[in-house]
């Protein structure tokens, strides 16, 4: 469009100054002396103010043109001015809702791990240590020793399969020996060391 605009702006200004030209030469002519006195006749005024009044005539017309144009420009940059606006619009619901989005998760989550860390917390008060048995008290069957002690000792409806005392093949040589049970939902589990158990 610009290209199009220069190349007939270029040939209106080549015709303008044709005209113009033309009407400077009516003008000459009207002002040299073709009367007995010396003055232009009133036939030749009359011509140059014509010739005058058309170059006027066709630089408001080439001026109209350009204005014209420029009201179409501007024209089309408010349309996509406005549909700027309204993508940037869409954009900022976009991201409002992203914002809800994220904060309803985030809210999500803390309540999650503070679940997760109750849960834990639960796990860990669940759970039974038991110390200082002496070496050899449980005898040939530790495991059922265990349950059966267990269960006696205190008010628990079911036990798990408390599992040996022996480490690596062997039985635990201390003078007191250390194991570590924990009760999870009434069950009696074993653990070889704190460690573990935490």
């Amino acid at each position: 469009m610009g290209k199009n605009r220069s190349k007939k702006g270029a040939q209106q200004t080549r015709m303008d100054q044709y005209t113009a030209q033309r009407a400077g030469e009516s003008l000459q002519k009207a002002s040299r002396p073709t009367d007995k006195g010396g003055k232009p006749t009133g036939a030749q005024i009359l011509a140059a103010i014509e010739a005058s009044g058309q170059v006027v005539q066709k630089q408001i017309a080439t001026m109209t043109v350009d204005v014209n144009l420029l009201r179409a420009d501007l024209w089309v940059m408010a349309e996509r001015l406005v549909a700027t606006e309204q993508q940037v619009t869409c954009i900022q619901t976009d991201t409002d809702m992203l914002k809800a989005t994220v904060a309803i998760l985030e809210a999500k989550t803390r309540k999650l791990e503070g679940q997760a860390e109750d849960a834990e917390g639960r796990a860990r008060r669940c759970k039974l240590q038991v110390v200082g048995f002496l070496e050899g008290a449980e005898g040939k069957a530790p495991e059922a020793f265990l349950e059966e002690w267990v269960i006696k000792t205190m008010p628990i409806c079911e036990c798990d399969n408390a599992g040996d005392l022996y480490q690596n093949g062997a039985f635990v040589t201390q003078e007191k020996a250390e194991t570590f049970f924990g009760i999870d939902h009434g069950q009696l589990l074993q653990y070889t060391s704190l460690s573990r158990m935490a």
